[in-house]
């Protein structure tokens, strides 16, 4: 099952709470959120707590496929209960690409 809009909203927390210029990566930014990218998969099939604690943003918020938005402890909630499983997570299509902070700033501001 696809969640285009989870997935998004997921990967633009990552990219927007771990990725800047100013931070001196040393790595390759894309291999850095894809490895990021693939211990939140991990730990959502998994039901991690701890790792999703640790890899969402404070401000997380997720959107499901009906529209319905939660917050990171709800999100993680639901994961720990049961109430929402995922048995395989495919990434095959997302493009990633890393922008400067100045381009966030003038896409938020359109």
């Amino acid at each position: 099952m696809k969640i285009p809009v989870l997935v998004f909203a997921i990967v633009a927390v990552l990219l927007s709470s771990c990725v800047s210029l100013e931070s001196g990566l040393k790595n390759d930014p894309i291999a850095d959120l894809k490895q990021l990218d693939q211990e939140r998969i991990q730990a959502q099939i998994g039901a991690d707590a701890a790792a999703l604690d640790r890899l969402y943003a404070e401000d997380f918020i997720g959107i499901g496929p009906s529209g319905a938005v939660r917050a990171k402890g709800q999100v993680i909630a639901d994961f720990t209960s049961g109430r929402l499983r995922f048995q395989s997570i495919t990434t095959d299509d997302v493009q990633w690409r890393v922008m400067e902070t100045r381009q966030w700033r003038q896409a938020a501001q359109r």
